[in-house]
């Protein structure tokens, strides 16, 4: 059967927003778990469950920041989703919540669906039923910081074992984006190569057709 998607656009003067995230976020009035403010101080985009729980924990303890973080670009960029936008969203949302809020912090990870290589949807449940389901996609990305403290980074096409090569006893690493010609590599202090799952889509369980906003 196919999914429901529970996004939808809300329209305001200059600014397409996200909206529909009504069955994950919380009213701010609920306490904070130790648990969820554990992912708050330390976000864990490993897997696609630890990214959804961080985006649960993120909206129960009402950080706007995290909860946006947990956004993939595609669906930001699909939306025209900026933080500020976002921002004067979640109000709206939060209103439409009521009582179904209360269930965010309830809902545990039951199953999956592989939609690809890079795409998995987490179904949660709470009572024994099914809720909500988050499609995660996985972002691959590099990272650089210098000694100077400037931070530049993309993201990549393909996982970072595409970008690596074995040359005997030594690795090598063979990147390309415009960003990549404004560094020295003398002053590259480290460098990041990384994959993390994201939220790229709401389904609604027991329905067959997708919302468009």
């Amino acid at each position: 059967m196919a999914t429901r998607s529970l996004w939808r656009i809300v329209m305001r003067p200059g600014f397409p927003i996200l909206a529909g995230l009504g069955l994950l976020l919380l009213a701010s009035c609920q306490a904070c778990p130790a648990e969820a403010r554990a992912l708050v101080l330390a976000p864990d985009f490993r897997s696609p469950e630890t990214a959804g729980r961080t985006f649960l924990a993120g909206a129960g303890c009402d950080n706007a920041s995290l909860e946006y973080r947990c956004l993939a670009e595609g669906l930001k960029e699909e939306y025209g989703a900026t933080f500020d936008a976002y921002l004067l969203a979640r109000p709206e949302l939060r209103e439409q919540l009521g009582g179904a809020a209360k269930l965010a912090f309830a809902l545990e990870a039951v199953r999956k669906e592989d939609f690809g290589p890079d795409q998995v949807l987490v179904w949660w449940a709470a009572a024994g039923a099914e809720r909500v389901g988050l499609l995660m996609e996985r972002q691959h990305f590099f990272d650089v910081e210098t000694y100077a403290g400037r931070r530049i980074g993309a993201f990549l096409s393909a996982p970072p074992s595409e970008w690596i090569a074995k040359d005997g006893r030594r690795l090598r690493i063979d990147l390309e984006d415009s960003v990549i010609r404004t560094l020295d590599p003398a002053d590259v202090r480290q460098l990041v190569l990384g994959s993390e799952w994201k939220i790229r889509e709401v389904f609604e369980p027991g329905t067959n057709a997708r919302v468009q906003g």
